[in-house]
């Protein structure tokens, strides 16, 4: 099992349009093979950090998950709201 945290900082002004889109993203993966779990969470000290923690049952799944046309349509259009470059992390569920 393979978890994936994904932080992104987005632009003032920027958290709402991000997070439907976000949450359109995570409802699409939640329908796909090998998805165990997929949230999306807004940082409650600072609403312009948003995190994806996704849980995916082999690299194969995760792999078929970032080639999707949903993936790609939604994930262009949330990157001009980032304020920086994304941070990726990539956990194996060890326990």
């Amino acid at each position: 099992m393979l978890k994936v945290i994904v932080t992104c900082r987005v632009r003032p002004g920027s958290a709402e349009a991000f997070l439907v889109l976000a949450r359109r993203l995570a409802a699409a993966a939640r329908g796909e093979p090998g998805c165990s779990t997929y949230q999306v969470c807004q940082d409650v000290g600072d609403g312009n950090t948003i995190l994806l923690v996704e849980e995916w049952e082999t690299r194969e799944a995760l792999g078929a998950h970032l080639a999707t046309a949903t993936f790609r349509e939604l994930t262009d259009r949330m990157v001009p709201m980032h304020s920086g470059e994304p941070e990726y992390r990539t956990c194996l569920v060890t326990g």
